[in-house]
């Protein structure tokens, strides 16, 4: 993304802020194929079935966190919050985010957790920052969202898109636009 940046928004850096972007890895043991699972904390795009066969019990507990505990996943270009990290002031963006957008993953088998009703749909597939597993052969998996709209995971070594990132700073007053290609934001 630093050369997408360079290309793109360099002349426009005055106009953004150096806010972290978060990256948070919960750990969790797994039994079987994955050994690590570097969890966006089970989520409503990562429904699996408990033991009965039920996405929706699974869907129920899952919660939405935006920011990190660790120093390591908060990355800034300078901040004293973050781990300074960064080149420029853009991030990707995080599972949850795709989320409170309105990617929806597997809820049951007729509920594919397609959706092409949310602002961020593309109709392509992009990668967000979220890392998902590592098994015992080290082969990993992120959260994507993939061409129907429907967040899931997906295995790194998998060419695909990403979703640039960046904050404005606040004193920046919008004009107009939905953010969309036929309809950016003006500022």
């Amino acid at each position: 993304i630093y050369e997408w940046f360079a290309t793109n928004l360099i002349d426009y850096q005055t106009y953004l802020e150096d806010t972290p972007f978060y990256n948070e890895r919960d750990y969790i043991e797994k039994e079987g194929n994955i050994v690590i699972a570097y969890a966006s904390r089970i989520r409503i795009w990562g429904a699996t079935e408990d033991n009965d066969g039920d996405f929706s019990a699974v869907v129920s507990k899952t919660t939405i966190k935006l920011g990190a505990t660790n120093k390591e996943d908060i990355f800034t270009v300078s901040s004293e919050i973050g781990n300074r990290a960064l080149t420029y002031p853009v991030g990707l963006i995080t599972s949850d985010e795709a989320v409170l957008a309105g990617a929806r993953g597997w809820i049951s088998a007729e509920d594919n957790g397609s959706n092409a009703n949310y602002y961020l749909y593309t109709g392509t597939v992009y990668c967000t920052i979220s890392p998902n597993y590592v098994n015992e052969k080290n082969y990993s998996g992120i959260v994507a969202v993939d061409a129907f709209g429907a967040i899931g995971n997906l295995n790194v070594g998998v060419v695909t898109g990403v979703r640039p990132v960046v904050s404005l700073h606040s004193d920046i007053l919008y004009k107009s636009g939905n953010g969309t290609s036929t309809s950016p934001y003006i500022i």
